[in-house]
This record gives C-alpha cells, sequence and structure tokens, in this order.
C-alpha cells in the first residue's frame, strides 16, 4: 500500500456493447497552466447521459467490471510493445479482447479524467477542474443509468480524487474509498460477485493506486527489473515527484532507478489482476461480462 497517488490506455473485453464506448476515455485535453474557466454547457456533439436511457432487456445485460489503475503509463505494457515482463496478464486481456491503439485520456489528473469516465463530458463541461468542486445533481452518472436499467452496483476505490463526495458514489449501493493493496480488493469483489444471483447484471468499479508513487513494489519482484545499482544516500522510500525529486539533480542513474521500480509496481498490479482474471475464468464469466481496464492518466 501506499499514500496519495494518483492514463490513458483502455481494453474492452467480450460484447461488444455500447457502454464500452461510454466508458472508454473520451478525447479530450486540460491545460493546468491557464485559469480555471466555470464549467460550461455541454457541446452539441457531445451530449450528458440521461437517466432514462435504456439498455437490453433483462436477459441481454451483460454484466460490467470497470478497472481503473491510476497512473499506468500505455508504453510500460506489453502490449503496447514494452520488452520488459511487466504485465502478462493484463496483455492477456488484450489479446482476447480489444485493444485501443489511440485513448486519450481527457485530462492529466485524477479527478476531472474520472468525471469524464462516468458522466461522458469533458473536464470544462462537468466542472471537476478543481478539488473543492463536485458534479452538479443534473448531470447523471454512468452508474445512475445503470441502476436505473435493474443493475447493482458496487465501488472498491483508493479515495483520494475519486471520493465520493465528488459525486461519484451516486448509484451505487456502496462505495468504498479506503485505500488498501489491490489483492485484497479483488478478493472482496469476488466474493460480491458470488453472492449475487446468476441473473442479476452487476457493475463493479475497481480503483487502485498501486502503480502510483511513492514506488515501493515488493522487494522480490525487482529481481526482473532493477538495471542499475541504487546511487550511494538517493533515498526513494515515501517519496514522490512533487515535491521531492523535481526538486533534486537527479542524474541518468537516479532515473533510471525510478523508472525500474515504476516497473516493479506495474508487476504487482499485473499480478493482483491475475486472481480476478482467474476468477471470471473459473466462473465462465466472459459471456456476459465486459471488463474495461484502463487508466485516467499516465506518470
Amino acid at each position: 500500500m501506499r499514500s496519495s497517488r494518483r492514463r490513458r490506455w483502455c481494453c474492452a473485453t467480450s460484447l461488444a456493447w455500447v457502454v464500452c464506448a461510454l466508458l472508454c476515455v473520451l478525447p479530450g485535453s486540460s491545460v493546468a497552466a491557464e485559469p480555471e474557466p466555470e464549467p460550461q454547457p455541454p457541446s452539441a456533439e457531445l451530449k450528458p447521459l440521461s437517466t432514462a436511457a435504456k439498455l437490453p432487456s433483462a436477459a441481454a445485460k451483460p454484466n460490467l467490471i470497470l478497472i481503473s489503475v491510476d497512473t499506468l503509463r500505455a508504453d510500460r505494457l506489453g502490449a503496447y510493445g514494452y520488452a520488459k515482463p511487466t504485465s502478462p496478464n493484463m496483455d492477456r486481456l488484450a489479446s482476447r479482447g480489444v485493444r485501443f491503439a489511440n485513448a486519450l485520456a481527457p485530462s492529466s489528473w485524477t479527478l476531472p479524467s474520472h468525471m469524464t469516465l462516468f458522466t461522458g463530458l469533458r473536464p470544462r463541461e462537468h466542472g471537476l477542474t478543481k478539488s473543492k468542486r463536485t458534479l452538479p445533481a443534473k448531470i447523471p452518472t454512468l452508474t445512475q443509468v445503470l441502476k436505473r436499467n435493474g443493475y447493482r452496483a458496487r465501488a472498491w476505490t483508493d479515495g483520494g480524487f475519486v471520493e465520493g463526495r465528488y459525486g461519484f458514489k451516486r448509484g451505487f449501493e456502496w462505495y468504498g474509498e479506503q485505500e488498501a493493496g489491490l489483492t485484497e480488493r479483488v478478493v472482496e469483489v469476488e466474493k460480491w460477485i458470488t453472492s449475487l444471483p446468476p441473473e442479476q447484471p452487476y457493475f463493479a468499479f475497481i480503483h487502485t493506486y498501486e502503480t502510483h508513487c511513492p514506488y515501493e513494489p515488493a522487494p522480490e519482484l525487482m529481481k526482473d527489473f532493477r538495471s542499475v545499482e541504487v546511487p550511494e544516500g538517493f533515498e526513494t522510500v515515501g517519496k514522490c515527484g512533487n515535491p521531492h525529486f523535481n526538486a533534486e539533480p537527479l542524474t541518468p542513474a537516479h532515473v533510471q532507478v525510478l523508472s525500474d521500480l515504476y516497473d516493479g509496481l506495474v508487476r504487482q498490479a499485473d499480478d493482483a489482476l491475475s486472481g480476478l482474471f482467474r476468477f471470471l475464468d473459473e466462473r465462465d464469466e466472459w459471456k456476459k461480462t465486459i471488463v474495461v481496464l484502463l487508466s485516467d492518466h499516465g506518470e
């Protein structure tokens, strides 16, 4: 586990259903340096979700599992050409489903990017471009649409900028926001899915800071990723880019140490997700379940 952590790739597998398009991060951008404007009305070509939206009949409604690995870089995954063994399980998901080669995050930080994911609106339209804002009640979320159509919905998040108070918890019967290891989270999700009637469609949202700084992967994972010795006196435990490394004179060796540690975290997240994928295999859930794996921004 790590404290306060915070992309841009998206992979869906199984049923080619319209919700997949809603879930994949929509194009857009946010420039942190310019003054934050007030929320703008939705543009004509990008309309907000409607709570009156109708989904297929109960028998045709697939389950939905949305996994957000916060701060996960696309270029550190084998599915996107990375040579190191960081992501065998995520690569397997990509190979059996749909891999999006050019999915762009709508923002460079967690809150606006995730809110775009849940509303289908650009950051300037939903207004969550500052941490003191809350989603206006008149803007419905994906979860509310799913609930209206008979879905049970639960969320397991690491909190921070995806806390329920911003509007994310609307439509969920339970919204967890206590930081925990991803392996532990997967077990909790499996227990909930197992408790549901077979015919009950569900939406499970899993959010993790597993790949966010500080970079502290399990030591045993580093045998595959450590490429340089740690320079004498270089401390990484408990540190992030801001306010730590960005204020230090880093040599190429320092940068490589951080890069190697990040790779270890990616593998750590991948190992944790292997349990969920195995669970879905054993229950033959893929035939009726859409799994979307993405991140809100890079690192």
